[in-house]
């Protein structure tokens, strides 16, 4: 065999070898990446749990809040209808006083006749006296436990109003939990599509390089990126672009200056619009 033979041989054992250590290294950063994934929507499932089971403790409250209510609403009525029947004694009591009055004005011509009588009618008197007095004195009583009352009914209805806006409160979180739970299986999803790109294994070569969106273009779909050749950004590499939560696409570099990097968008996550401010990495998810 002729040294040049030799020479084109040995050049794609090289190679051969280069590739498998690029695709090794690859696989293992994607694994890792997985990996992280998959314990924060863990971590959300978990968080996901425990709000549901704090939701399903808050309305075991309310349910007792709300028997406590119909409780004092009941006691409450009754209350007031003892207070009416109060009243109404009181009512007759009074009339009965007044009967009582005007039967002795009729009979003052003959006292010396009714005056055994007009004794009779005064002790009488004297004891629908005492149980007015006593009828007012439970009412004025029935009065003060129904304003009592009133303030304990108060008491629950506030604080069954912060029980529900609390619940509100845990069920607005749980929401928001559950969409980032979305957000990470997408984010997983569009991955995994990209993986069998060997234009994306030969990204896990490029040096680990960060950066922020400075400007976007819609019409011509194309990012500035705040790199440029004196970071050591070359034509052809691909960034990650995300918001620190989302992932949102990627986007490779067109051309460069010393300070500025200019690249198209590709494979962009339909339902996130790439904006300035955005963080433009090589390497997702390897940190």
């Amino acid at each position: 065999m002729s040294p040049i033979g030799r020479l084109f041989i040995i050049l794609n054992l090289v190679l051969a070898a280069a590739f498998i250590g690029f695709a090794g290294f690859y696989l293992k950063n994607q694994t890792s990446y997985k990996t992280k994934l998959e314990e924060k929507i863990a971590a959300a499932e978990a968080e996901k749990k425990n709000l549901e089971e704090q939701i399903v403790a808050l309305n075991g409250q309310v349910q007792n809040y709300s028997t406590d209510l119909t409780t004092k609403s009941s006691l409450l009525a009754t209350s007031q209808t003892t207070i009416k029947s109060l009243e109404e004694a009181d009512t007759d009591n009074k009339s009965k006083l007044q009967r009582l009055t005007q039967k002795l004005e009729s009979i003052d011509a003959s006292s010396a006749q009714i005056a055994s009588k007009l004794e009779d009618q005064s002790t009488r008197i004297e004891t629908l006296t005492k149980e007015w007095v006593a009828a007012n004195e439970a009412k004025m009583q029935a009065v003060s436990s129904q304003n009592s009352l009133q303030d304990q009914l108060n008491a629950v209805e506030a604080s069954l109003t912060k029980e529900k806006q609390r619940t509100e409160s845990l069920i607005a979180d749980l929401n928001e939990m559950t969409s980032t739970k979305q957000d990470l299986e997408m984010q997983i999803a569009v991955i995994q599509k990209a993986i069998p790109n060997v234009a994306e294994i030969i990204k896990g070569a490029q040096p680990a390089i960060d950066g922020t969106i400075m400007d976007v273009n819609n019409a011509l779909q194309s990012v500035t990126i705040s790199l440029g050749e004196n970071s050591g950004v070359t034509p052809g590499m691909s960034f990650s672009i995300h918001d620190g939560t989302s992932y949102k696409g990627e986007v490779r570099v067109v051309e460069v200056s010393d300070n500025l990097a200019f690249a198209r968008v590709e494979n962009a996550v339909p339902s996130k619009s790439i904006s300035k401010g955005d963080k433009a990495t090589t390497r997702l998810g390897t940190r």
